[in-house]
């Protein structure tokens, strides 16, 4: 995954350690926690109107939407020639777009025929992949004691990285999604920028605060 704009967050760290009894390394390990948060709350299928719960049933009826762009589920016994869950699935995974993910219905002149049964159950297994590009921050999450919905918690920790560096002088925490397409979708670097800039803007406005009150106590 691309390397990051942190300066942002270790300025504002640096900014606010001498205001509060909290070192630096308790700053930063606050503050990837809630960069943790963020990301994942703005992760797709996440969006700017649909967040959590929503956002798992978007996933879901995005799924839906995309089979329903490559097959027609018939009554098996009225059709002859029907695709199997094994074809089904191979197109859909031939037909998406690395950009954003979704099937493409210029994909497909003609639609595949499947037998309704064989529809369900395709739609149901790749309804349970929702939450997988989440899921490379399961890792981090677990490491910073940060819970993560369950729907994203599912796919397992084996898409994350975490690195820490801990010297007397040096504490340094790395954090990645090695999910495969991650570099892929579109927009998400800005997404990954922007939550890191959410992080630094909250703890300048808690320096901001502690300085207003400690000019104050000091009677100015």
């Amino acid at each position: 995954m691309s390397s990051f704009d942190t300066s942002v967050v270790r300025a504002a760290v640096q900014r606010l350690k001498p205001l509060t009894k909290k070192s630096r390394a308790e700053l930063m390990r606050g503050a990837a926690r809630g960069f943790v948060k963020d990301i994942v709350a703005i992760t797709p299928p996440a969006s700017q109107g649909s967040r959590g719960a929503a956002a798992k049933k978007a996933g879901e009826a995005a799924v839906l939407g995309d089979v329903l762009k490559l097959a027609q589920p018939v009554l098996a016994v009225a059709q002859k020639q029907l695709v199997s869950a094994t074809d089904l699935l191979a197109a859909h995974a031939r037909s998406r777009s690395g950009a954003n993910g979704r099937v493409n219905p210029r994909s497909r002149k003609e639609k595949l025929l499947v037998a309704q049964r064989v529809a369900v159950q395709v739609i149901a297994k790749l309804q349970k992949r929702v939450g997988w590009l989440a899921a490379g921050w399961n890792k981090a999450a677990a490491h910073l004691g940060v819970r993560l919905p369950a729907w994203v918690r599912r796919h397992g920790d084996s898409y994350g990285e975490v690195k820490v560096e801990v010297t007397a002088t040096k504490f340094r925490l790395e954090l990645g999604n090695v999910v495969k397409f991650v570099g892929n979708v579109r927009d998400y670097s800005r997404r990954v920028q922007r939550a890191l800039d959410y992080q630094a803007n909250k703890l300048n406005r808690q320096a901001d605060y502690l300085m207003k009150k400690a000019i104050k106590a000091a009677g100015f």
